[in-house]
């Protein structure tokens, strides 16, 4: 038997409208997810659910880390469930030059309870990570089999390809385990940044000709390389 928190009980009996005898699944954000048969709790108590199976989950790979310059507002909570959404396994807020935001203490916790819901609504056993600001420095210590970085300025920018231009990438990404992508501030990257980059080890992307905000050139890096065919 698995009693639920008072949060999460309040959303079974009030929100769901669950009620003795439904079934549910649970899961604990790192693989585990159980199915069970909800008890008949008292409604001051919290909800019971008596769990008859537990299955555990692998994580996806590559293991896939985006470090963005983030975005002004409410397009942090929109970008954070989207890359939730799209299979993201940790999120960094970047400092960069051109950068204008960075997420407060509480607006990071407000980011986890972000994932968690999104991970509920699009059936993801393992949550996605939303860490404090880094810098590049900081990525380029870290261990990676690929690193990719996002800029308008490369030379495939202006060619009109629609789509990430795989040619210098696509065997670092077939055989990575874990895979960095950068995704810059609107205002562009420093020369400084791109040197810093590519001397980090990362390979140059373009997302195509046209001007994109961070949200989307993100959630369009994020489903390239999680879900496109090497």
């Amino acid at each position: 038997m698995i009693e639920l928190s008072r949060e999460e009980s309040h959303h079974a009996r009030r929100v769901l409208r669950f009620s003795a005898g439904d079934e549910v699944e649970l899961f604990d954000g790192r693989g585990l997810v159980a199915t069970g048969v909800l008890d008949d709790s008292p409604a001051r108590r919290p909800v019971g659910i008596m769990v008859r199976q537990v299955a555990v989950h692998p994580p996806p790979t590559p293991t896939l880390e985006l470090a963005v310059a983030w975005p002004k507002g409410g397009r942090g909570d929109d970008m954070v469930s989207q890359l939730s959404q799209l299979g993201v396994d940790t999120l960094y807020p970047l400092v960069t030059h051109h950068g204008v935001a960075a997420p407060s203490d509480g607006r990071l916790e407000k980011y986890r309870r972000v994932c968690i819901e999104s991970a509920k609504q699009c059936d993801r056993t393992h949550l996605m990570a939303v860490e404090a600001a880094v810098t590049l420095a900081y990525m380029f210590a870290q261990q990676h089999d690929a690193r990719l970085i996002a800029d308008s300025n490369t030379p495939d920018a202006n060619t009109g390809s629609s789509a990430l231009t795989f040619t210098k990438t696509t065997d670092q990404l077939r055989n990575a385990q874990r895979v960095l992508v950068l995704i810059g501030p609107e205002g562009g990257w420093t020369d400084q940044e791109r040197h810093e980059a590519i001397d980090g080890g990362c390979v140059a992307w373009s997302l195509g000709p046209n001007v994109l905000r961070i949200e989307t050139a993100a959630a369009a890096a994020a489903a390239v390389v999680r879900h496109a065919p090497y």
